[in-house]
């Protein structure tokens, strides 16, 4: 995968603050108050404030909305130009993360273009992980890889995953013997960000219905 570095402002450590599903909305999905929109939108600034205190970075596992249509009242334009003004109070002026189902129409990410977190993505607010890499570094050199994969069926995900598991452990092994530029340095530690269902196990359905990603499946990867 391609990949960006980010260097952070802590001296010593990389500090990734990791939330999911905010499932933002203008208005109140279900038979939630009518403050919900403010309220989500209250607890994604204070997220922001907490990466902004650990001088990190904040790192999404997708479903930044809840209506899967770009036309609803509920992700109207005032409404997404104020999730744009939070992302943008984060720590580098954006949040890094990947696509979920909700972030798009009929899980179909030929869409994604025509969504509110496109929009987010085109402004710059929003960086998708799952098309670029980031290795985010620490002021003493620490340096984390942060993979991620956009939302897919649950099967295709894991052929995915397995798939560059195994790049990653031939990688690993070779690395000593490369010479290594500066920008392709290796990375300490790998963190991979996924939005799916998973369980304990083995993979397969999940109450006969949703396929989930098995622990056992994950554990050697």
């Amino acid at each position: 995968m391609d990949q960006i570095t980010v260097k952070l402002e802590h001296p010593e450590r990389v500090n990734l603050v990791f939330f999911t599903d905010v499932h933002l909305a203008a208005r109140a999905p279900g038979r939630r108050r009518s403050t919900y929109g403010d309220e989500i939108l209250g607890k994604l600034a204070w997220a922001s404030e907490l990466t902004t205190t650990l001088r990190g970075a904040g790192v999404c596992g997708g479903d930044v909305f809840h209506v899967k249509s770009p036309d609803s009242k509920s992700n109207a334009t005032g409404y997404v130009n104020r999730v744009m003004g939070v992302l943008q109070s984060f720590p580098q002026g954006r949040v890094f993360g990947v696509v979920g189902n909700h972030d798009i129409t009929g899980d179909n990410m030929n869409t994604l273009a025509d969504q509110p977190i496109g929009t987010l993505m085109q402004a710059g607010a929003y960086h998708d992980l799952g098309y670029q890499s980031v290795v985010f570094e620490s002021g003493d050199g620490v340096r984390v890889r942060v993979d991620a994969f956009d939302y897919l069926p649950g099967d295709e995900l894991l052929a995915k995953l397995q798939e560059v598991g195994e790049d990653n452990r031939l990688e690993d092994a070779n690395v000593d013997a490369m010479d290594v530029h500066w920008d392709e340095r290796p990375s300490h530690y790998r963190v991979a960000v996924l939005h799916a269902f998973n369980q304990p196990g083995k993979s397969g359905l999940m109450f006969g219905m949703d396929y989930a990603l098995g622990h056992e499946d994950l554990e050697d990867l």
